[in-house]
């Protein structure tokens, strides 16, 4: 079974912390083109691709704040967090939430 379709197994949100985010153009032959690349503390580097082209990947990428936030990972991903993967690849989220209001109840 491929990655892909592995990942796309067993969802779960998990809690990270964001430090910024950076919009990313793919390889040359890359299957999504554009994407953003979110930087956290305690995550790693997450790559959430879901919906973006050259036309939107600089509001997306500026749209993270540095704070928590939860991003929707397949079992695939998850392992990759956790370092737990023989593939040097960053986990792929897909989708993401804020939890920046959940800061000022």
């Amino acid at each position: 079974m491929s990655e892909g379709i592995r990942d796309a197994q067993d969802m779960a949100w998990v809690r990270c912390e964001v430090v910024d985010a950076k919009p990313q153009r793919g390889g040359r032959y890359a299957s999504t083109p554009w994407y953003v690349v979110v930087h956290t503390s305690d995550c790693g580097k997450i790559l959430y691709k879901v919906g973006t082209r050259e036309e939107n990947v600089d509001g997306l990428a500026a749209n993270f704040e540095p704070g928590p936030y939860e991003f929707k990972l397949g079992a695939v991903s998850q392992r990759r967090i956790e370092g737990d993967t023989l593939l040097d690849q960053s986990p792929e989220a897909k989708d993401v939430r804020s939890l920046l209001e959940d800061q000022y109840r």
